[in-house]
């Protein structure tokens, strides 16, 4: 494995958003509430993209339907909505990415 640097750690205050491409995949790399997380792009339920999702105290909010997920888990607060996928983030001096 390899290390896919995706920002640098001074980045990331409170509301940094950026997509970032890994391969030929697109996801939403975001910090709230001090945490970070890498989740997919768009809405399992209906790929609406994430970009623009209302974010806070660990909940991201879809703007096209208003389904919310816990972001640790994914989890979502609708019944039959897929869970919105979460990626491991690893560290590497002043910079945070994944390993692929």
């Amino acid at each position: 494995m390899s290390f896919q640097p995706l920002a640098r750690l001074m980045e990331l205050d409170e509301g940094f958003r950026r997509v970032v491409r890994i391969g030929a995949r697109e996801y939403l790399l975001l910090h709230s509430d001090g945490q970070t997380h890498l989740i997919e792009r768009h809405c399992p339920h209906a790929g609406a993209p994430l970009d623009r999702s209302a974010v806070g105290e660990g909940i991201l909010t879809c703007p096209r339907h208003g389904i919310r997920f816990d972001l640790r888990t994914g989890r979502p607060d609708t019944a039959g909505c897929a869970v919105l996928q979460r990626y491991q983030l690893t560290y590497d001096g002043d910079r945070i990415g994944v390993d692929v």
